[in-house]
């Protein structure tokens, strides 16, 4: 009698398949962070990752609907904190700690921007080459 410490193999659905490549692509493709999240290994991940199904439509519409909703809670923040800002501009020591979290604020934005920027630019990119690889084949 043999005694595994090898956990079941588990069978994802698509529809968990897709939900956990979407965590992946918010997460900014960071297995580990996804890994934690969701339980699904970082081979699993890295494996459906380089699958057809994570150019899925859906994959790509949520995860950027996630992405513009995270921006736009940050750009509320920061709003919020530049209102506090203004209320209690005569304490110097509340203004610094403020001025602070502003700066993590808008630096965070500025880092979410640029990842949504660089993600489109590569999917186009990446759906150039498919149509010329196509293109090439007739």
């Amino acid at each position: 009698m043999t005694i595994s410490n090898a956990k079941p193999y588990r069978i994802y659905t698509e529809r968990e398949k897709i939900e956990v490549l979407i965590a992946l692509r918010v997460n900014g493709g960071n297995m580990s962070r996804t890994e934690r999240e969701t339980g699904v290994s970082r081979a699993t991940l890295r494996e459906w990752s380089m699958s057809p199904l994570a150019q899925h439509p859906e994959v790509t519409r949520a995860a950027d609907e996630k992405q513009r909703a995270f921006i736009s809670s940050l750009e509320s923040t920061r709003d919020s904190l530049v209102a506090r800002m203004n209320d209690i501009a005569q304490n110097e020591k509340d203004l610094f700690k403020l001025s602070g979290a502003f700066k993590i604020v808008t630096e965070a934005i500025s880092n979410a921007e640029m990842s949504m920027v660089l993600t489109e630019k590569l999917r186009a990119a990446m759906e150039a080459a498919d149509e010329e690889s196509g293109a090439g084949m007739n």
